[in-house]
């Protein structure tokens, strides 16, 4: 089942439920309100997460450029073709859930519990050349050695064939639960201070795979040696910390309004697993793996974990349709701002010692190296759901 096959089907479902909940918002059906029961609701939600900064990764160059020059982005033929730009813009879908009651039909105390997900925004870019070794691919770097612009080569006419593909991932979890205490509790106006708990998780990944064969029939490399080059940048930022909020609720007719705004205080867990490999695969000869593929060497290869106190601001509006007394259509906006986050691509340091590639020894600076990098992500989310009072 191709993407273009599931994101029409996605559209046609959003198109779908759209219509259901205008259908049943036209309808004036009897609706008293009752907030002593267990009130329990559904959304589904499309979100987007701010962009990572991914420097250049991939580049290509004139059939004529020297091998020397191939790929370099001091060289001005050389185009960038993945990188120098933000990834992981897209919008990507997920769901809400959360219960909440009151303790008494009065409703001076309650308690809520929640859970939200937005799905993995999963982007994935191949490029490669024909047998003649076109159109020539290449990864930049800064050579630490001479401190010039330099570049790896994926293909070259009569030197090498090859595909680099890069796929960049992320996801966001998150779960609450807490009390509520009411200060103000009428028929048309309720004003809530709610206390809990709050966790967030937040996966980041870039993923970089080289397939290459040698087709230099003079060169000190046998033709037909297969090189297989990877990197891989892996972060997890996980938030444990205390929450304060406030809600506003107002009820006209069949309709209620609402905003929530909460900060959470605790502590940015943050960790980065980094791992590279080549393996070198010559015609009749077993399989030589090496240690670090060409951003992931062994000077930066490892497990990195800091941990930051921050405050995680949210806030929430919705729109809440009373089909009945017990059943309701809900609309919603909200965002939410997650600091000091370890992002995947901007872990990536271009400046490279390549003397430890392809498993050498490593003579002169220890590059790359590990940059604890870190920014501040915005989740929004639009969402459309149900709500029902038990």
């Amino acid at each position: 089942m191709n993407s273009s096959f599931l994101s029409k089907l996605r559209g046609r479902f959003y198109l779908a439920f759209v219509t259901f909940a205008f259908m049943f918002s036209s309808t004036n059906w009897g609706f008293s309100d009752d907030r002593s029961g267990l009130l329990v609701e559904a959304d589904l939600a499309i979100g987007w997460i701010s962009g990572s900064q991914a420097p250049a990764l991939v580049t290509t160059s004139d059939p004529s450029t020297p091998r020397d020059e191939a790929g370099v982005l001091s060289n001005p033929t050389t185009e960038i073709l993945f990188g120098n730009s933000l990834v992981q813009t897209e919008h990507r879908t997920g769901g809400r859930f959360r219960v909440s009651q009151r303790l008494k039909k009065e409703g001076a105390f309650g308690f809520y519990a929640g859970a939200f997900y937005l799905a993995d925004g999963d982007d994935d870019v191949s490029f490669s050349s024909n047998q003649a070794g076109l159109p020539i691919l290449g990864r930049p770097f800064l050579n630490s050695n001479t401190l010039l612009p330099d570049a790896q080569l994926v293909s070259f006419p009569n030197v090498l064939v090859g595909q680099v593909g890069v796929r960049t991932a992320s996801e966001v979890y998150l779960g609450d639960i807490g009390l509520s205490t009411a200060f103000i509790h009428d028929q048309d106006l309720e004003l809530d201070l709610h206390a809990g708990y709050r966790y967030i998780a937040f996966r980041d990944a870039l993923y970089i795979r080289e397939n290459l064969t040698s087709t230099d029939s003079g060169g000190v490399i046998p033709m037909d040696t297969t090189f297989i080059v990877q990197d891989e940048f892996s972060a997890l930022n996980q938030f444990h910390g205390g929450t304060l909020g406030l809600s506003l609720l107002n009820r006209a007719k069949q309709w209620s309004y609402g905003v929530q705004s909460k900060v959470s205080l605790g502590g940015l867990v943050r960790t980065l697993k980094t791992s590279g490999s080549t393996d070198v695969t010559i015609p009749g000869l077993p399989t030589d793996q090496y240690a670090g593929g060409l951003l992931a060497l062994p000077t930066n290869i490892g497990n990195y974990t800091s941990t930051k106190f921050v405050a995680v601001p949210e806030i929430r509006l919705h729109a809440n349709r009373h089909i009945t007394s017990k059943l309701s259509l809900n609309f919603g906006y909200n965002v939410l701002l997650l600091p000091q986050t370890w992002r995947a691509a901007e872990q990536t340091d271009l400046t490279v010692n390549n003397s430890q590639i392809g498993g050498g020894t490593l003579s002169g600076l220890s590059r790359p190296e590990f940059r604890g990098a870190s920014s501040d992500i915005w989740i929004q989310t639009l969402s459309l759901g149900m709500g029902i009072n038990w």
